[in-house]
């Protein structure tokens, strides 16, 4: 399985508008993204009507990419999954969850992501791939601009 690019994502997206409208107002022209929060590589979808509830708005560099980001605990995943089956093993299963956390109920884009995922063993044993993870919604990981509203 190789990496796939952003592309194939569905418009419109809940909250990008609002999205826009912020960098808009704020003077920023670093780039937004439409994260899956199912990553395409692992699986999730965004490119039409029944799977639109998996993206949100979110700044590229920060959630999306970067350091920490969702791509960081993505590619742990991805990593397990195309590494040596001595490792994983072809009966095995991650049970993988990423949770957008709002402001409020009126919120149209999270203010972060919580982010865990567990390796489940054919034997019936579970081993934790990562913890619960927050990784929030803010520009370039500075702790600024946090997009969700």
């Amino acid at each position: 399985m190789g990496r796939k690019t952003g592309g194939g994502t569905s418009n419109p997206v809940t909250g990008w508008k609002d999205a826009e409208a912020f960098k808009t107002t704020n003077n920023l022209t670093y780039g937004l993204s439409r994260c899956h929060l199912i990553a395409s590589i692992l699986g999730g979808r965004g490119n039409d009507a029944l799977t639109r509830t998996n993206l949100v708005p979110c700044w590229q560099s920060g959630m999306n990419t970067g350091t920490p980001s969702m791509r960081t605990f993505e590619s742990k995943a991805q990593n397990m999954i195309q590494g040596p089956l001595a490792n994983f093993g072809a009966n095995n299963a991650i049970f993988y969850q990423v949770t957008p956390v709002y402001k409020d109920a009126n919120s149209t884009i999270p203010v972060g992501v919580t982010m865990n995922a567990n390796i489940e063993r054919a034997n019936g044993t579970t081993e934790e791939l990562f913890p619960n993870v927050y990784v929030t919604n803010t520009l370039k990981n500075t702790g600024l601009y946090n997009l969700g509203n």
